[in-house]
């Protein structure tokens, strides 16, 4: 019987070192799982509680043993005093209320680390705080009532938005990433925001009421994605100001050609009547400029744009093209001077050659949304005549028109270039086109 009692209580005192507890290690309480060797920031067991700026470390060490700190427990920081908090790297979690009414926090270090956002409801003083793009979840109420809390950004990464994740917030807009699949109930209570704009190309039903925001907000769309929003439930009755595609308006004058340039990737693909070119090339020569059509625009590039007058509505689209362009485009006005180094500076204007590239005689702002033209000084001071535009979508290669005497069957290709002997092909003869088999 006494060896069945030493069994026992040699296994008790197994099972109490294989366990979870509590301790206080240099002010700040731990959960510490010694059967993993893990730990997550709780409630301190301090009368006083948390106060002041709190640096967590990732690792501590308990009884000889260290252990990796991985999570911040719910309600681990309640209503304390903390005023900021530096989180470690090593931390994968901030759990249901864990920063909950910690009306003096003003600053928080979010690790890219960090998976799972929850618990900072009524941080009336944080006014911003950095999502990382690891974070896949922002929990319930996750920034409920952070009053001051007046812009946030949600990174691609996001799936999951909780019930209230941001239920009272001074936001006055909102963008939602395409990664999102779960909005919440009342994730979006806040009467302030008057811009939604959703990436999602698949709409999905979302919480009830997910969306209570000003009379006037405006939801913006993907291009060609507005009817399947409304079937969805993301009606006009929620977004009073109205549901729009996410598209670039341009107004054409009756010039018909303009300089542009977008602060969006653009798509001029599915844009009738309407299209963009880049400056591809300069001849010194002959002052030609090579003007070659695009459809996938970056933003920030300098376009020149053809179409006839009226309004169109270019679809926003995700490009990484790249084009040496011999325009420079400008999102915010911007002063051209007629030099920069050693290239001269020229904006497009009807002048004495009627719509064309024209130096500057001075200094002066250009308009944001336009483009300029810039060419090398050295080549520009050896024009004998003003620049030609030349579009290379609709152009076979002949630049000019002279008199020969007639000679039959005379045969050039497509490229304005004679053809002694033509093979298979498209050709021109006496002026017809014709094709060899």
């Amino acid at each position: 019987m006494k060896k069945f009692f030493l069994s026992m209580f040699a296994l008790l005192s197994a099972m109490q070192v294989w366990a979870t507890f509590n301790a206080t290690i240099n002010g700040i309480t731990y959960i510490l799982d010694n059967g993993y060797a893990k730990a997550g920031v709780t409630v301190s067991t301090l009368i006083s509680g948390y106060s002041g700026d709190i640096s967590i470390p990732s690792t501590v060490t308990h009884q000889g043993l260290v252990y990796s700190v991985e999570y911040i427990a719910a309600e681990a920081f309640k209503g304390s005093s903390v005023t900021s908090v530096d989180i470690p790297s090593s931390v994968t979690s901030i759990n249901y209320n864990a920063f909950k009414d910690c009306k003096s926090l003003t600053s928080v270090n979010l690790p890219s680390s960090i998976t799972s956002i929850g618990g900072f409801s009524g941080c009336t003083n944080l006014y911003s705080i950095t999502i990382p793009n690891s974070v896949k979840t922002i929990g319930s109420s996750a920034f409920s009532e952070c009053t001051n809390l007046a812009s946030i950004n949600i990174p691609s990464s996001v799936t999951y938005i909780g019930d209230n994740a941001f239920w009272c917030c001074n936001l006055t807009s909102v963008e939602i990433p395409s990664s999102v699949t779960h909005i919440g109930s009342e994730a979006f209570f806040c009467r302030s925001i008057t811009s939604v704009v959703s990436n999602i190309q698949v709409p999905f039903v979302f919480g009830e009421d997910a969306f209570l925001v000003s009379d006037d907000c405006v939801l913006t769309v993907p291009y060609g994605t507005r009817d399947a929003y409304i079937a969805a439930g993301w009606t006009t009755n929620i977004f009073g100001g109205g549901i729009k595609e996410m598209v670039e308006d341009i107004e054409m004058s009756s010039n018909e050609i303009c300089t542009f340039c977008s602060t969006h990737d653009l798509d001029f693909s599915v844009v009738s009547g309407l299209k963009a070119y880049i400056v591809s090339g300069f001849s010194p020569s002959t002052g030609r400029l090579t003007l070659t059509p695009v459809t996938e625009v970056p933003a920030g590039e300098g376009l020149l744009l053809k179409g006839e007058e009226g309004s169109y509505e270019v679809p926003y689209t995700t490009t990484d093209m790249y084009y040496s362009n011999l325009l420079t485009g400008v999102t915010t006005t911007t002063e051209i001077s007629p030099t920069d180094g050693d290239q001269t500076n020229f904006i497009l204007a009807n002048g004495i050659h009627g719509i064309n590239f024209y130096t500057l005689s001075e200094s002066g702002d250009l308009a944001a949304g336009k483009a300029y033209l810039h060419l090398p000084t050295t080549a520009v001071a050896a024009l004998t005549r003003p620049l030609k535009l030349v579009f290379d979508d609709e152009t076979t290669g002949i630049e000019s028109i002279c008199e020969e005497e007639k000679a039959d069957d005379v045969c050039y290709d497509l490229q304005g270039r004679r053809i002694s002997r033509p093979d298979k092909g498209l050709y021109i003869v006496n002026g017809k086109k014709i094709f060899i088999k």
